[in-house]
C-alpha cells in the first residue's frame, strides 16, 4: 500500500497543477480537459485537426479525444480535469474522452496509474479506465492498469489483450466486456486495497493479492524522478504487430548513511564537563 507521505505527494501536485491547468489557452476547437505536469523522455499527442502527432511538453494542453503514446525511456504525467493524476509509463498509449460528470481514460496498450482525488470529486462525478476487456470504476483511488496482447501463433494477426488492474488505495469497481462486441459480461467485481483482477477474453476474470511491498515497489514505478529504465522492446500499436516486454532490471540500493543521535556523538575535548 502507498505510504501517506507518497499519497500527500500526489495531492499535493493535483492542486499546484490546477494552477497551470488554468493558464493554458487551448489551440483549437477542441475541449480541453487536462494539463501535462510532468514528461521525461518522448510524448506525442494524435489529433482530429492536425495530420501529425504533435510532440508533447510539460504544461500542454491535453484536449477530448486525444491519442497520448510514450516512447521508449518516457514518463508523461497529466492532470485531467483538477481531480484525477494519469502517469504513463514507457511505449503506452491512450485516449481520452469525457461526458457530462465521466472522464473515461482509455488504455490501448502499455502501462499507467490514476490517482483521484476524493475531495475533488462532485456528486454524481466519476472517473473510468477502459480497456479493450474491462471497465474499471475509480472513486478516491490510486489504482495502476496494464494492457498487454499476446502474439498470434500464425504472425498474421494479434491475439488476445490482457488487462491486469491492481488497486493500491481505494476502492474499484471492475466490469469485464466482451472483447468483440464490448458489452458488459457478468457483474460487476469490487476490488480493495492490495486486491489484482486479471481479464482476458472471454475467461472469468482471475482475482489475486498482493503484498504491501510489491505495491510499494509498483508504486515506485511510477515516480516522475524514476530514472533506472527498464530494456522493452516496442510493443504493438496496432492488431497487426505484437508485444514483447521484457523483465525489469532490479533497483540497485545505495548503503544508506546511518544517524547518529546527539547522545550517541563524541564530545569536543572543550566541552566535557557540559556534556557530562
Amino acid at each position: 500500500m502507498l505510504s501517506n507521505r507518497s499519497w500527500a505527494f500526489s495531492a499535493a501536485l493535483i492542486l499546484v497543477a490546477c494552477a497551470a491547468l488554468g493558464a493554458v489557452t487551448p489551440a483549437s476547437g477542441q475541449a480541453r480537459v487536462g494539463v501535462i505536469t510532468a514528461l521525461e523522455g518522448t510524448a506525442t499527442a494524435a489529433r482530429a485537426s492536425i495530420a501529425q502527432p504533435v510532440s508533447l511538453a510539460q504544461r500542454d494542453a491535453v484536449f477530448v479525444r486525444d491519442r497520448i503514446a510514450t516512447r521508449e525511456r518516457s514518463l508523461a504525467q497529466l492532470l485531467l480535469g483538477g481531480k484525477a493524476l494519469v502517469t504513463m509509463r514507457e511505449w503506452s498509449s491512450l485516449t481520452i474522452n469525457e461526458a457530462p460528470r465521466t472522464a473515461t481514460v482509455e488504455l490501448g496498450l502499455g502501462r499507467l496509474a490514476i490517482a483521484v482525488a476524493k475531495d475533488k470529486m462532485r456528486y454524481g462525478d466519476t472517473v473510468e479506465i477502459r480497456t479493450p476487456t474491462c471497465v474499471v470504476g475509480i472513486r478516491g483511488t490510486v489504482v495502476v492498469a496494464e494492457v498487454t496482447q499476446t502474439p498470434a501463433s500464425s504472425g498474421t494477426t494479434s491475439g488476445p489483450f490482457t488487462t491486469t488492474v491492481t488497486v493500491l488505495r481505494g476502492i474499484v469497481d471492475v466490469t469485464q466486456l466482451d472483447p468483440t462486441s464490448g458489452r458488459p459480461l457478468g457483474t460487476p467485481l469490487t476490488v480493495g486495497p492490495l486486491g489484482r483482477v486479471e481479464a482476458s477474453g472471454n475467461a472469468p476474470p482471475r482475482s489475486l493479492t498482493i503484498t504491501p511491498q510489491a505495491a510499494q515497489k509498483l508504486g515506485n514505478d511510477f515516480r516522475a524522478e524514476r530514472k533506472d529504465w527498464p530494456t522493452v522492446t516496442a510493443p504493438a500499436m496496432s492488431s497487426s504487430t505484437s508485444t514483447k516486454l521484457s523483465e525489469r532490471r532490479p533497483r540497485s540500493r545505495q548503503a544508506e548513511t546511518p544517524r547518529v543521535s546527539s547522545r550517541q556523538r563524541p564530545c569536543p575535548p572543550a566541552r566535557r564537563r557540559r556534556c557530562r
